[in-house]
């Protein structure tokens, strides 16, 4: 499970799920939450250290609309690029500019941007086993910075 706080203009927590959960309650500092997988419920609970959180999205329901809300935005139809220090920096969308809230912090939303190296040929794994261990440990490592919408929850820290 990961989760990451940021701040736009409103301090938000991403937090990802093994599996999207069908419950969840927020008690004190922790999400108790309950996922069915293979026809089987599993349960499982979350320290996320704040005391109020509030839920303002499924990741995959992430709109443009939702994203207007929750991000910085400046003259007519422009956004805050908060993986840039120029004040100049802007996108065009306020889903790109959440998503750079995000980038701001070394993380990913969505694909990892990474390459699979699961697909060399053998002839190629053989031959070069050094090289593809250490592209397959880059791999492993940015997939575990990549957050997954549809196993993800926003929520607004109160």
């Amino acid at each position: 499970m990961k989760q990451l706080e940021i701040t736009t203009n409103k301090r938000l927590l991403i937090v990802e799920f093994p599996e999207m959960p069908e419950v969840y309650k927020y008690h004190k500092e922790f999400i108790f939450f309950k996922f069915k997988k293979e026809n089987e419920y599993n349960d499982g609970a979350i320290r996320v250290g704040f005391e109020k959180i509030k839920e303002i999205c499924k990741g995959s329901d992430l709109t443009e609309d939702i994203a207007y809300e929750i991000v910085d935005g400046f003259d007519l139809g422009y956004f805050v690029d908060y993986n840039h220090h120029n004040p100049r920096a802007y996108k065009l969308t306020a889903l790109e500019s959440f998503i750079s809230a995000i980038q701001s912090k070394n993380y990913h939303w969505g694909d990892n941007p990474e390459p699979s190296h699961y697909d060399y040929s053998n002839d190629d794994c053989e031959t070069d086993f050094a090289q593809y261990y250490l592209d397959h440990e880059k791999w492993k490592k940015s997939e575990s910075r990549t957050f997954n919408p549809s196993k993800c929850i926003i929520f607004e820290i109160l």
